[in-house]
């Protein structure tokens, strides 16, 4: 039943917070798990080539694992992003208990990108976008998972775990 508890990785934990956006009743608390935002989309077309953008962004490749899946469904960063700006600009995420677990600022190529990327540009774009999610709500907790690739519920399971506990004991309360 209502109002839920989501959590959401990468692109997911966009996807999480538009219906959190959008759907405010229905959503009480947030778990973002190294999330993709639409500030960093817009970073990933500044600093990289278009070659290099068209290639990461507007083609993608599955993500790892699902290479050999034959029913995976690529993302649409682009309009995704500018959905969420303007969702966000309409109406701000309400106050709610909100975690925001980020990668390892110590990990040389947390997204295991090519080497002709500009990774640690990539990178800090990436660690700012997670400052701005961190400022979405009062209260928030941000947490950097010190461990951890992008893929903090692979490398730090129990985190996310917690991260998700924490935030339904407030919910609770």
């Amino acid at each position: 039943p209502r109002p839920f508890v989501l959590a959401g990785h990468s692109f997911g934990g966009m996807v999480a917070r538009l219906y959190a956006t959008n759907h405010p009743r229905a959503v009480a608390g947030l778990v973002s798990i190294d999330a993709q935002n639409e500030d960093y989309a817009a970073a990933s077309k500044r600093l990289l080539p278009p070659d290099l953008y068209a290639a990461a962004v507007l083609d993608p490749q599955p993500p790892p694992g699902l290479v050999s899946y034959p029913a995976v469904e690529l993302l649409d960063l682009e309009p995704s992003a500018a959905q969420m700006r303007q969702a966000q600009a309409d109406t701000p995420l309400r106050p709610m208990p909100l975690v925001v677990l980020s990668h390892s600022r110590t990990i040389p190529n947390p997204f295991d990108f090519p080497p002709d990327f500009p990774i640690e540009a990539l990178d800090s774009a990436f660690q700012d976008s997670q400052n701005m999610l961190a400022k979405l709500v009062p209260g928030a907790k941000h947490v950097i998972a010190t461990k951890s690739t992008h893929y903090i519920q692979l490398d730090q399971p129990r985190l996310v775990t917690e991260a998700i506990h924490r935030v339904i004991r407030r919910v609770r309360r």
